[in-house]
């Protein structure tokens, strides 16, 4: 007989998580203490790691659940935490890899996305530096 057995909660904490790095992220570019610089990377992150999670190929969610954004030293990145795929087991940390090379959701974002998130950022410092300076 086959059973099949579903953890909510890991849904439930994925999806918190995600919702928390997200607010984290945006709060980091809304006033970042750090300054411009900090903050500009900080919401091409937010953006980069919302765009690469809608891509995400989706068959549980929990891939999708699992893109996390950070800004640490002056670089922000987006990358797949660690989480446990609570139906079919395995971790979309490594499991990814094999997904993104069938269907490399993350470089085709970026081809399709970058140039206009690194519009965005020239934009809000340009903006930002012309506050500093009148």
């Amino acid at each position: 007989m086959f059973s099949l057995s579903i953890d909510p909660d890991t849904f439930t904490e994925l999806s918190i998580n995600r919702a928390q790095n997200r607010r984290l992220l945006q709060a980091l570019a809304d006033k970042s203490d750090g300054g411009l610089i900090p903050r500009t990377i900080a919401a091409a992150t937010h953006e980069l790691a919302d765009l690469t999670a809608d891509e995400a190929p989706f068959l549980t969610g929990t891939l999708r659940a699992a893109h996390l954004g950070e800004v640490e030293d002056g670089e922000g990145a987006v990358f797949i935490t660690n989480a446990v795929n609570p139906i079919f087991g395995g971790n979309p940390a490594n499991y990814s890899v094999k997904v993104h090379n069938r269907t490399p959701w993350f470089t085709n974002t970026a081809d399709r996305e970058g140039p206009a998130i690194l519009d965005r950022m020239a934009e809000m410092l340009i903006e930002g530096m012309e506050g500093i300076w009148q």
